[in-house]
């Protein structure tokens, strides 16, 4: 009996926050736990975590060291499951049950003092995800920590004036802002360690290798062994937040840039954060569903940021969805000091039709450039997902999985003629 007292305690303590209101899933794990041999010594675990990197959960495990027996809930939906296993010498195997008693999944992995480190499986092993939690923790990194963009004035013994640092998951994007001209890298950074993926312009011939700490505020400039410092001043900044969502049969999330303007960030979650997110997804009861079709959905929402100052933030939203063949894209140009978004046709004169002047400039582009690839196929009509850069107009088609997609800048001087004047600050 005191024994058994004795894990009250410990699960007291392990959920202080919820004291004083029923914890609907520690009694689930209780009750599914049941009354212990009194001869017997078991520990209460409350941890948590998160599935894919990505989707919060909280898991409240009863083990003697050997048996496991308990529950976890997806904070996003609530939905729970109940689980039960063991460690079979190798590693601990737990199997996940809904409320009709079915098993749903598995989770394999090994627990190292209160830590979890695992991974999630459907009973035929089609979908796997990495599984995470640890007590009293929080999920690190919410949606895999997927990164800033930061606009810097720039001071040093040179003509650079400013310059755009945009790092997106693995890739950082480098733009170089003189009076006259821009130049832009690409890359790929693992590890700390990055190699460069492209340049523009592509005939750039400086072998220049920069080393920026945002911390620091400092530029290096390095040209074969000789170091350039700059000084750097932030001017503007977003961040990358994300929206998830998980229940039965689903997972999806949804990035977005946030920024320090209200309206900015207002405008974005109204527009699509709820537009597309967990509003237009309804949770089911569990007997609705088949076990096969136990996270058999995914959606992902991303975002391209294309340009970024303190003037104009333009790129493209992408969703692909599991559940469709044809992604959902949505480009966005806005404006921060007019603290409004800006229509294709705005930039344009009036009487001039914007959808067939750029038409008709991607079809000599595409006629120049000899297509013989697999966009080859595709007219000037497809590149319909326009956005906007320091250099002109961004014409996407649509996103394929296969295929991938397509871009084709048109340079602001090509069209100038028939833009209105200072139609956008950048140009």
């Amino acid at each position: 009996m005191m024994k058994y007292i004795i894990v009250l305690l410990i699960m007291w303590q392990a959920a202080p926050q919820l004291a004083g209101q029923q914890d609907l899933l520690m009694d689930m794990a209780m009750e599914h736990f049941g009354k212990p041999d009194p001869k017997s010594v078991w520990w209460l675990k409350d941890l948590k975590g998160n599935f894919d990197q990505t989707h919060e959960i909280r898991m409240v495990l009863a083990t003697d060291n050997t048996s496991f027996k308990g529950a976890y809930e997806i904070l996003s939906s609530k939905e729970k499951f109940y689980l039960d296993g063991n460690y079979d010498g190798e590693q601990i195997v737990l199997v996940e049950s809904d409320s009709l008693g079915r098993t749903t999944g598995i989770i394999r992995g090994d627990m190292n003092e209160d830590i979890l480190y695992a991974e999630w499986s459907d009973p035929k092993n089609t979908v796997q995800l990495p599984v995470y939690a640890a007590a009293g923790g929080i999920s690190p990194y919410p949606c895999g920590n997927i990164g800033w963009a930061h606009y810097l004035s720039v001071k040093g013994p040179d003509s650079l004036k400013k310059i755009s640092v945009v790092k997106y998951e693995d890739k950082v994007d480098l733009q170089l802002f003189y009076p006259a001209s821009s130049f832009r890298h690409v890359m790929e950074c693992l590890d700390d360690e990055c190699r460069l993926l492209s340049h523009t312009p592509q005939n750039l011939e400086d072998q220049s290798q920069y080393q920026v700490d945002i911390d620091k505020n400092t530029l290096i400039g390095i040209l074969d062994t000789k170091e350039t410092l700059y000084q750097l001043k932030s001017i503007k900044s977003l961040y990358f937040d994300c929206s998830t969502y998980m229940d039965f049969d689903e997972k999806f999330s949804l990035v977005y840039p946030i920024s320090a303007s209200q309206k900015f960030n207002t405008w974005i979650v109204k527009e699509w954060v709820e537009k597309y997110g967990a509003a237009r997804h309804h949770k089911r009861q569990q007997g609705n569903f088949s076990v096969s079709e136990r996270l058999s959905h995914e959606e992902y929402g991303s975002f391209q940021l294309d340009f970024f100052n303190d003037k104009i933030l333009s790129g493209l939203f992408t969703i692909q969805s599991s559940k469709y063949a044809q992604a959902t894209e949505i480009p966005i140009t806005y404006w921060f000091e007019k603290e409004r978004t800006i229509a294709l046709q705005d930039l344009f004169l009036p009487g001039i039709d914007a959808i067939a002047v750029i038409q008709d400039q991607v079809a000599m582009i595409k006629k120049m450039r000899q297509d013989n690839d697999e966009f080859a196929t595709f007219s000037a009509a497809d590149y319909q997902y326009i956005t906007c850069n320091s250099s002109g107009l961004l014409c996407r088609t649509t996103f394929s999985t296969v295929y991938g997609q397509d871009t084709i800048l048109l340079p602001v001087e090509d069209i100038r003629k028939y833009l209105r004047k200072n139609a956008l600050p950048i140009w």
